[in-house]
């Protein structure tokens, strides 16, 4: 056993993006090192497929109804014990780096210290997620697509500082310090779709596998897509197949960029002789749809969304090894207690996740991850469910969808209406509802956005002002 856990996040990494998953084109070195020291996980899934509530969900190891969290609008301020709590009571020293997106560094989030962190905007997020129905249209999502290209971010210059901070921390541990649990959290590749020239001109030059279904009248005809297009103003976009390569360039691009970063992380963790009492692990929050089935960004149950990349390296990690045991962020929670040696507690008794370090060393049948959507281009709470082999997915009042992943990958297929599949369909549909009441769910989620939407002046003020399509930087907010 090690005696400290790095956790490495970035933001919007889907979960095929890498070099050792076997992407064609991605160059990732030191992601796919750490994947050949350690376990990668092929299987690995978010719990809600946009930030605010996924990270609160990381944090905590519950549901996002659990919490609750329910939107960008709803952010983790300590309201239920988190990981980071956990770990400092039990006599680490726990420390964030980058972004965290909680409500405040004022809140007691679990941690020791908070070094260049970045939360939401004025504590209180983006009330453009609170607006259900009828959907809205964020323009300056579609901007960010018409705007890709080579150039130079605030999202760049935070991530190189949350990267030299951490080599400082890292630098400056010495031999008698007490155990770490230390999170440097990036914001690529998350958009803008924009990046530094080399690294764009790189993958341009490139023949890049094209989406899957991107043009949006060829996309398949799936319940509630359409929404995730009105609300992110997708289907007026009108992307050439020149601006769908400029897009995927620039995301390649950030994705190579964050590499270089977290390889000099990781080289600062050897210089500081910690590699070998030091568990390391590497998620992302959410995914990217870069154009599959005609969407861009986040917020769909779909695998370029929902799908998450999952390295855990250190001592006593299986090297080389690929599990195909389905996984989620709520495991991160039981890791990092399991990495730290840390008791359970009464409360983790309602944490339903596993360590992946138990994970790593042993498949686990009949595992099902539950996710779940309730802003930004839904108009009922949007619940999916998956083996790793099928998915349902579920709202109220909305066709069900049913993919079977090994045969169809790419979710091109829904077979909710198949007859041959209504065992399957069945079995599903039971087991979410042994989760969770959809609908009442989807009620009380409900409830409290209307509530937070007046407290925020209504409708039609926040549609009044300025809106952006992503947090700023840190450096770059008014």
């Amino acid at each position: 056993m090690t005696r400290n856990l790095l956790i490495l996040m970035s933001d919007q990494h889907r979960r095929d993006s890498l070099g050792c998953a076997g992407h064609p084109v991605l160059d990732t070195p030191a992601l796919d090192g750490l994947a050949a020291r350690g376990t990668r996980f092929s299987k690995a899934y978010c719990n809600a497929p946009i930030c605010v509530p996924s990270r609160a969900s990381l944090a905590t190891g519950l549901p996002i109804h659990a919490i609750p969290a329910w939107d960008n609008a709803d952010p983790y301020h300590g309201q239920v014990p988190s990981f980071m709590h956990r770990a400092r009571d039990s006599g680490a020293e726990v420390t964030a780096i980058g972004k965290l997106h909680f409500r405040s560094a004022a809140d007691d989030n679990g941690f020791t210290e908070e070094i260049s962190t970045m939360h939401v905007v004025n504590g209180t997020g983006t009330f453009t997620s609170l607006i259900r129905d009828p959907m809205p249209r964020i323009s300056a999502a579609s901007d960010l697509l018409k705007t890709a290209g080579a150039g130079e971010t605030s999202y760049g210059t935070f991530d190189d500082r949350v990267r030299d901070h951490a080599v400082a921390w890292l630098g400056q541990r010495g031999p008698d310090a007490p155990p770490f649990v230390l999170t440097v959290s990036f914001l690529n590749p998350h958009p803008p779709y924009v990046a530094q020239k080399d690294l764009f001109d790189h993958y341009m030059a490139m023949d890049l596998p094209p989406p899957c279904q991107d043009a949006v009248a060829a996309a398949p005809d799936l319940p509630g897509i359409d929404g995730l297009r009105t609300y992110f103003d997708i289907d007026r976009a009108d992307l050439s197949p020149h601006q769908i390569k400029v897009i995927a360039a620039a995301y390649y691009a950030n994705i190579t960029a964050l590499d270089r970063r977290i390889a000099a992380v990781l080289a600062a963790l050897e210089a500081a002789g910690l590699h070998d009492d030091t568990t390391v692990l590497y998620t992302s929050d959410h995914g990217e749809a870069l154009g599959d089935h005609g969407l861009y960004g986040k917020c769909s149950m779909l695998e370029p969304s929902l799908g998450v990349p999952m390295i855990l390296a250190g001592a006593g990690i299986p090297e080389g090894k690929v599990s195909e045991t389905p996984v989620q962020l709520l495991d991160i929670y039981p890791t990092v207690l399991d990495v730290m040696q840390v008791a359970p507690a009464v409360a983790d008794a309602d944490r339903t996740g596993t360590s992946l370090r138990k994970i790593a060393a042993a498949p686990v049948e009949d595992r099902m991850i539950l996710a779940q959507q309730h802003c930004a281009g839904v108009t009922s709470g949007t619940f999916a469910l998956t083996d790793g082999d099928w998915k349902y997915i579920y709202a109220p009042d909305q066709r069900p969808m049913l993919f079977d992943l090994s045969a169809d990958p790419a979710e091109a297929r829904n077979l909710a209406d198949h007859p041959d599949y209504a065992a399957v369909l069945s079995h599903f549909n039971d087991a979410l509802h042994r989760q969770l009441d959809p609908r009442a769910v989807d009620a009380a989620c409900k409830q409290s956005q209307h509530r937070r939407l007046q407290a925020a002046g209504g409708r039609d003020a926040i549609l009044g002002r300025p809106l952006s399509a992503y947090t700023p930087a840190p450096d770059a907010a008014s």
